[in-house]
């Protein structure tokens, strides 16, 4: 009978001790898929950003090249 009790509560402190760590994995998973979730948001404006900046730089340099263009035409006249 003593063997019983000894395993009933064996069992039932490794059910607890099994539970404590079912749930500290589930919180730690719930933490890491928010971090998860605003770095994707983070990324994503700083893409938008780059692309922004991108276009500006690229409308910078058809305007220069342009302006170039035209200092040319009016030079060989």
């Amino acid at each position: 009978m003593m063997v019983v009790v000894v395993v009933v509560n064996l069992y039932c402190l490794c059910k607890d001790e099994l539970q404590t760590t079912a749930r500290s994995y589930e919180g730690q998973l719930s933490m890491m898929s928010e971090h998860l979730a605003a770095m994707n948001e983070r990324l994503t404006q700083q893409k938008d950003e780059i692309d922004i900046l991108k276009y500006q730089l690229e409308q910078q340099q058809q305007q220069q090249h342009g302006s170039k263009v035209f200092q040319l035409l009016q030079s060989s006249h």
